[in-house]
C-alpha cells in the first residue's frame, strides 16, 4: 500500500513518514530507517519526520547517530519531554552519565512521574556509583510505578552493593511475583 503511495507521490513526505512508521513497529528498522530518512530529504522542515528517524535510529542501537537530531529538536521545544528522554538515553548509551542525569531531571522537571526517565535516572546514578542515592530514586520509581519490574530488579543490584543482601533478596523476590520467568531477577537472586 505504502509502496504504491510513495510512487504516487515521491515527493510527499507524509507518505515515507507513514511507512516508516510501519515498518519501524514491524520490526523492519532498516527499512524504517530508510523510509524516514526520505521523509526528511523530500521536506526537512516536518519536525515529525526528523523526530521518527531519531527514533528509529536508536531501535536499531545507533545511538550516536540520532544525537545531533536530537539536539536540534530540542534547540527547537526545549520543553519536549520526549525529545530530551531519547537524548538523554543517547548520552546514557554513550557512558555521558553526568549529561544523562542532567538531562533525565530535565524530563522529570517537565513530567515528575516519567517511568522511564525515573528509572534511567537511577540507573545511571548507581552507574556513577552511588547506590544509596540509586536506591532513594528507585524508591521514588516505585512510589510512582509500584510494579516497574526494572526499577525492583535495578534496586536489589544497589542494595547489594551497599551490603544490604537481606533487602537485596527481598526486592528480588517482590520482582519475581511480578514476572516468575524473568531470567534477570532469578540470576539476581542466586
Amino acid at each position: 500500500c505504502y509502496t504504491q503511495a510513495e510512487r504516487i507521490a515521491p515527493f510527499e513526505s507524509l507518505v515515507h513518514l507513514n511507512r516508516g512508521g510501519i515498518l519501524s513497529r514491524a520490526g523492519r528498522q532498516g527499512e524504517a530507517v530508510a523510509a524516514c530518512r526520505r521523509a526528511v530529504a523530500v521536506n526537512p522542515q516536518v519536525r515529525d519526520a526528523w523526530y521518527n528517524l531519531a527514533v528509529c535510529l536508536q531501535d536499531q542501537g545507533l545511538f550516536r547517530e540520532s544525537e545531533p537530531i536530537l539536539r536540534r529538536l530540542w534547540a527547537l521545544v526545549p520543553t519536549d519531554s520526549a525529545v530530551v528522554g531519547l537524548l538523554a538515553l543517547a548520552r546514557h548509551r554513550a557512558s555521558a552519565f553526568l549529561e544523562a542525569l542532567t538531562l533525565y531531571r530535565t524530563v522529570l522537571a517537565i513530567h515528575p512521574t516519567d517511568e522511564t526517565a525515573l528509572s534511567n535516572h537511577a540507573a545511571a546514578l548507581f552507574q556513577i556509583n552511588q547506590p544509596r542515592t540509586a536506591i532513594r530514586a528507585y524508591e521514588r520509581v516505585l512510589r510512582a510505578h509500584p510494579t516497574c519490574f526494572m526499577a525492583l530488579n535495578n534496586m536489589a543490584l544497589a542494595l547489594n552493593r551497599i551490603g544490604r543482601a537481606d533487602r537485596a533478596c527481598a526486592v528480588l523476590r517482590q520482582a519475581l511475583c511480578l514476572d516468575p520467568a524473568a531470567v534477570d531477577a532469578w540470576s539476581n537472586l542466586g
